[in-house]
């Protein structure tokens, strides 16, 4: 008998849900490219969860771009923070607490006319509206280090667990966040940019669910993050 090919694009309901576990040094998983939308008017949401195994400094969880066309969200003090470079000097933004050794879902809705919202556990926790808005984001893209330097000090590096990240080319509401977080989402959803559900396992890929991706989107692992 043949081997059996597995297309790693499908969700599958009975694979087992594993997370990417990182120390807080030097381990991450990148793209030579971007997820984000990159420019100012472009609107997304970006959500997650998160395990946070220390108070953190500056956990990068997200990060894209480099110079002065950044993107990131953090923990920073037990915080989370999100910034993105292009008003003229940076910015950051306090989201409201997100504890340690507990798993909590976050979310930074960006509606690309200058107001951003964030969500922690399905809560409106801040929004925040800017103009004057410049700027184009670049790559790469990293989840769990700063993508503008993958050996800058471990005090940017996440400690802690990360999963299920997806990336929208929407603004999503607070009740559409509220169930993705909590349910499987519909992978051919048109405003879906990418989705990783870390259920590898095993590996040094995290796969691009979305139903019509290449392996163009993938993000390669580095470091040697654990699976759990």
């Amino acid at each position: 008998s043949g081997a059996i090919n597995v297309n790693p694009r499908v969700v599958v309901s009975t694979e087992t849900d594993t997370a990417l576990s990182f120390s807080g040094s030097n381990q991450y998983a990148m793209l030579d490219g971007t997820i984000l939308p990159t420019a100012f008017n472009s609107p997304f949401t970006l959500e997650a969860w998160v395990y946070p195994t220390d108070a953190g400094s500056h956990d990068i969880i997200f990060s894209q771009g480099s110079g002065l066309n950044r993107f990131y969200i953090k923990r920073s003090g037990g915080n989370l923070i999100w910034a993105r470079d292009g008003w003229g000097s940076e910015a950051e933004f306090n989201c409201g607490e997100v504890p340690t050794s507990a798993w909590s879902h976050i979310a930074l809705s960006w509606n690309g006319t200058g107001t951003a919202s964030c969500y922690i556990n399905g809560n409106l926790t801040l929004t925040t509206t800017r103009t004057g808005l410049s700027g184009t984001l670049t790559s790469p893209a990293v989840v769990g280090q700063y993508s503008a330097d993958l050996t800058f000090p471990d005090s940017t590096a996440f400690a802690g667990q990360i999963d299920e990240l997806k990336i929208w080319n929407s603004v999503r509401s607070a009740s559409q966040i509220l169930t993705s977080s909590n349910t499987r989402i519909d992978t051919s959803d048109a405003d879906l940019l990418v989705y990783f559900d870390f259920n590898e396992g095993s590996g040094n890929t995290l796969y691009n669910r979305e139903s019509g991706a290449t392996y163009a989107t993938d993000l390669t692992i580095g470091g040697s993050p654990s699976w759990t």
